[in-house]
């Protein structure tokens, strides 16, 4: 069946918008979702490499996770904020630039947010703790 082209009010087509949203989504949902990993990832190594005696590489495992959660998390910041300086110089519909502008802010935040608490989580506690202790 054929596809029917359905006029907008703006003459523009609405699935052009799709790649931008989705760059919105990933700026906002991106660090929470690298944190959670972190977090799960880390535990779940930590556990296995303590009750099996522990291995010599489980704190460069545990810091690889880390940094790999870090830079997910800052990839998506950028991704926002790049978002946000377009949307500030474009002219398009005001309800889209608020919306993506909206968005963009959004997605900074959370990637500064979870970017601390990324860091806080996986690399200070290998600064001060010893990964696996006999209780």
């Amino acid at each position: 069946m054929a596809e029917l082209d359905v006029p907008t009010a703006n003459g523009r087509d609405p699935r052009s918008d799709r790649g931008a949203l989705a760059l919105a989504w990933f700026g906002i949902l991106g660090p929470p979702a690298a944190w959670a990993a972190q977090l799960l990832l880390s535990d779940a190594f930590a556990e296995v490499g303590c009750e099996a005696g522990g291995f010599s590489s489980i704190s460069l495992v545990l810091i690889a996770i880390t940094v790999a959660a870090l830079a997910i998390a800052a990839a998506a910041g950028a991704v926002a904020f790049l978002q946000l300086r377009r949307a500030r110089s474009s002219d398009d519909d005001p309800t889209r630039v608020e919306r993506v502008r909206f968005m963009a802010l959004c997605g900074c935040l959370s990637s500064g947010l979870f970017v601390v608490l990324i860091a806080l989580g996986g690399i200070v506690p290998h600064l001060m703790l010893s990964t696996c202790t006999s209780p």
